[in-house]
């Protein structure tokens, strides 16, 4: 599943719990009443399987962003700021595999263009109408910028443009400047969406964030991250944004976004940050870091086995390199293997049983992997119960003979 794809199951889970209690048969309503979808056909295991992985996609699926704005942004923005959003991720995929076609090329070239003339840099009027018109509108060019900056390395990676070495390092600065610009986009909607929204009355002590505010907050932190990994020689600024944002409570939300949706990868990458913090801790500024940055890869690993094997390199996951290998996780590594000798053990051979279907497919892989986890764990609490049940007994004989 590409990021479109978990896009929009990550949409589809906050509906479901931020507006439908939970309840499955709720959000599957919510999502065809828009379509006029009629007949005798349950949608309701469409929709779980799409949430469980067990399905890529569905057309069921095609009314999230209506669903999502109607339900959790509830209107605080225009309606074609979301769908451009899907649409842009759905882009984003193309070029997962290196490369563009022209006209896949053409495509992304066309919704860029179509992003400077809905989200231009003077705004005036609209956002009257709209309580997050102005965050949205920040939030939204920060994502043009991160489409623009990976159509650009896919362009680069396929050797697609063949520039001269000159053409190549002015290029270079250009996209350099367009990162920092989606940076500065994306940090100003951080702000703006911790701030409680116009028209909205707030007690003292109280959380003015609605699960929409905290959801754009989570990927505006995830897509600023990628986008400084693309500078050169910007391990120094990743700290300091990342020192930033961590006071302003964007982590917080991240985290949140990531357990919500049971997302492995989102969840990574918040181990990964809260290990870069912590290794730069200073002061009291972020005294503790480096217990929520164990905590926060233990929860990594709950939901994907496969990251307790340190050593392992599994590129196709989307893990770039092996956990020991990563600056921001090896002093981590060193107080996990020391708590959690026994629960990294179990996790590590779980997980080398079974490589192969994981390569295949990490998402079965997974699945596997956990319900083997828990076979394991409800046989070992039967097995200790049964010891005791025998126990009792034998020293009930011997205290009667």
């Amino acid at each position: 599943m590409g990021v479109h794809g978990r896009f929009r199951v990550g949409c589809g889970v906050v509906i479901l719990h931020s507006e439908c209690n939970g309840k499955l048969d709720s959000l599957a309503a919510a999502l065809t009443e828009p379509l006029n979808m009629t007949g005798n056909k349950d949608p309701r295991s469409q929709v779980s399987k799409v949430l469980n992985g067990d399905l890529a996609t569905s057309g069921i699926f095609e009314a999230v962003p209506l669903v999502f704005w109607s339900k959790v942004v509830k209107g605080s923005y225009p309606l074609h700021f979301l769908t451009w959003w899907d649409r842009a991720y759905e882009t984003y995929d193309l070029c997962a595999s290196g490369g563009l076609a022209k006209r896949e090329g053409l495509k992304v070239r066309a919704l860029l263009a179509e992003a400077r003339l809905l989200f231009p840099k003077e705004i005036v009027g609209a956002e009257a109408s709209y309580s997050r018109y102005e965050a949205a509108c920040l939030f939204m060019r920060g994502v043009a910028a991160a489409v623009e900056q990976r159509t650009w390395r896919a362009a680069k990676e396929s050797e697609t443009q063949g520039p001269e070495c000159q053409e190549d390092a002015i290029q270079q600065e250009k996209t350099t400047q367009r990162v920092k610009e989606g940076v500065d986009c994306l940090e100003k909607a951080i702000n703006l969406f911790r701030k409680p929204a116009s028209g909205v009355e707030v007690k003292p002590d109280e959380d003015s964030r609605s699960d929409s505010d905290r959801f754009h907050i989570a990927h505006a932190l995830h897509m600023i991250d990628w986008l400084l990994s693309e500078l050169p020689d910007s391990e120094e600024l990743r700290r300091k944004t990342l020192q930033s944002l961590w006071k302003r409570g964007a982590l917080r939300d991240y985290e949140w976004l990531a357990l919500k949706t049971r997302n492995w990868q989102h969840q990574y990458n918040v181990s990964e940050m809260h290990g870069e913090l912590s290794a730069s801790a200073v002061g009291n500024a972020t005294l503790g870091s480096l217990t929520a940055a164990v905590d926060a890869l233990k929860r990594a690993i709950d939901l994907n086995p496969r990251l307790a094997d340190f050593d392992a390199d599994t590129k196709f996951d989307g893990v770039d390199e092996p956990l020991c290998k990563a600056p921001a996780l090896r002093h981590l590594l060193t107080v996990m293997k020391a708590k959690h000798a026994s629960y990294l053990s179990e996790r590590v051979q779980v997980y080398r049983k079974h490589a192969d279907l994981y390569k295949q497919d990490v998402t079965k892989g997974i699945k596997v992997m956990v319900k083997d986890l828990k076979m394991s764990k409800k046989n070992g609490s039967f097995t200790a119960r049964a010891f005791e049940v025998a126990l009792g007994a034998f020293l009930v004989m011997i205290a009667s003979a």
